[in-house]
Formats: C-alpha cells, structure tokens, sequence
C-alpha cells in the first residue's frame, strides 16, 4: 500500500512546484555511488527492528515543538523517536538521541552527525536541490545510513514515499510497519518553527515556497493516513492546527493511555 502511494504522489509534487527530474535522478546517482550496497540491507533490518509493530513518534519543526519536550521525554523508552531533519538539533538539545533521522540534508548537519555517532539511523533523501550538500556531507557519513529517492528506486536506494522531511517520515513509518504514530510539530500554519533551518535565529513569517510545500505535505499525509485508517492509529498533538482529514487530535496528557493501549 505505501508503495503504491509513493509512485502516486510525485505527480502532486511536480503539479505544484517546477521540479526538475533530471536532476533528481542526478542526485540519486551521486548518492547511489557515495552510500555502499551491502549497507542497504543491514539498515533496512535496523529499521524494521525500530519501528515494526511499535509506537513511533515523529518530530517535525514546527513552532509548536518546543513545547512538547516536557511531554515526551518520559516515553523515550518504551517509544521510536524519528525526528525530520531540523527537529534533530532540538531533540539533541534536549538530551534526547532520536532513533531514527530523516533529512534532505538542510537542517544543522553537526546534529545529524552527532546523532549518526551515537547510533541513530540517517535516512538521507537525494534531489535536485541538495545535490551540493551529498557531495559535501554524505562521504563522511558512516554506519547506519540509507539512501532515499523519490524517483524509481535502484542500486542501493529505497523509496518509501512523502515529499518533504516531515510527511517522509510518517512514510517511512507506515511502510515499516508501526502500530501507532504520533507527530508533534507539524504545524503546517503561517509560522515556520526556528529549527526549520539552521539559519533561522527565531520563528518566522512563512514564506511563499515553504507555504507550497507544506500544502504538499498535508495533502501527502491525509492521504497515507486515509488509506491505513483502518489499519494504524494516527495522530497529532497537541492539535491538528491546519485539520490533517483522517488524522486525531490528542492532547499531551492522553498521550500514556494510547501508548498503553493495545
């Protein structure tokens, strides 16, 4: 099902933004080489482990990230953690080692390598736009790493689905197979969160790209959570700002009777 989707959506990406799919498959090459085949399958098994049949929690950005650290921290053991690329420097900030990362590569690198050394699965996704940064970045990665694409997938790539880190993860999440999953920080509003971007000394107006891409992500998220609403629980806290369709609103103090509940 979640492969299905993820060829499904790429024609809602290119519909909204002028994408470049030469270049994305550039990308993908120049990642393909630098990542090693027989990592492919160790990782893979990795992530199995981490999110097969579990309770995941996906971090995103948003400004309403901050305030959910004093929520979480208690889960950490019982809970997969995978933070979208800039909600990593947070976690680390916070004494919190995400289990699992997932970025495009423009979130604060020193964190994603701090977390890839301490044990955390790097879940890097290839594209025309941050094909400087794999070239830069991704050779001094190593360990547990995968490479993502949103083209066809070959060689050692995967593609799991989603567009943007956020939407990626909750992707990656239902391909793997999670029982429940909880997103904090995904926004989706007229504020981007400080952590979005590593340049970003404080919460921002959005912006007019950014604003296409967070549409994409909603529409891309409402569609893998109608599809497996039958099947995993899916939700948002500590309140779907934007009314994610097919995706519950939970506050913080109910948060230790989901993940109790069988």
């Amino acid at each position: 099902m979640v492969k299905d989707l993820a060829y499904q959506y790429f024609g809602i990406v290119l519909k909204n933004l002028r994408i470049n799919s030469l270049n994305d498959y550039y990308s993908s090459e120049i990642l393909n080489d630098i990542i090693p085949g027989p990592w492919r399958e160790l990782v893979l098994k990795k992530l199995t482990d981490l999110i097969c049949n579990k309770t995941i929690f996906i971090f995103g950005a948003g400004p309403s990230l901050e305030e959910s650290i004093y929520e979480i921290k208690h889960f950490y053991s019982s809970v997969t953690f995978i933070s979208a690329n800039g909600a990593t420097e947070f976690l680390l900030k916070n004494s919190i080692l995400p289990h699992i990362v997932v970025t495009d590569l423009d979130g604060n690198i020193e964190a994603i390598e701090e977390s890839l050394r301490r044990g955390s699965v790097i879940v890097v996704h290839g594209h025309g736009d941050n094909i400087l940064n794999i070239l830069k970045y991704v050779p001094k990665f190593k360990g547990n790493v995968i490479g993502t694409t949103q083209l066809i997938p070959w060689g050692s790539l995967v593609n799991f689905g989603g567009f943007t880190d956020g939407d990626r993860a909750l992707y990656l999440a239902l391909y793997f197979g999670a029982r429940k999953i909880v997103m904090f920080g995904m926004d989706f509003g007229d504020i981007v969160g400080r952590y979005s971007k590593p340049w970003l000394k404080k919460n921002v107006k959005i912006w007019g790209v950014k604003r296409k891409k967070f549409l994409i992500a909603k529409e891309l998220i409402e569609k893998a959570a109608g599809k497996f609403k039958d099947k995993v629980e899916i939700y948002i806290a500590p309140r779907n700002v934007e009314n994610i369709k097919y995706v519950l609103e939970i506050k913080y103090d109910s948060l230790g009777s989901i993940i109790g509940k069988n």
